[in-house]
């Protein structure tokens, strides 16, 4: 997850979560995610994870979701969506 946490400003759960889900997109090119998934990359964030972030993670992935920044196609499984890819790939650059 090298550079993404940073290029997106790192300073929270949520934010982790995003950077997180980023990497595995568009890094690992997965689409759908395992809520699993989602945290171990929030953990090779050494620099960034706090352990409150994993107690907290259902209420920070419930929040993305009516934010509209991820999508939960099947209970437990996410992906971001279309606008919060597009605004991540600008943040990313080329």
């Amino acid at each position: 997850m090298v550079g993404i946490d940073a290029a997106i400003g790192v300073d929270d759960g949520a934010k982790l979560i995003m950077a997180a889900c980023a990497h595995i997109h568009l890094v690992k090119k997965t689409k759908v995610m395992a809520r699993r998934a989602i945290l171990s990359e929030m953990k090779s964030a050494t620099g960034y994870y706090k352990p409150s972030y994993s107690k907290n993670l259902s209420n920070y992935l419930k929040s993305l979701v009516e934010q509209n920044k991820l999508l939960e196609p099947t209970r437990g499984s996410y992906s971001i969506t279309a606008p919060e890819l597009s605004s991540l790939r600008g943040l990313l650059g080329p």
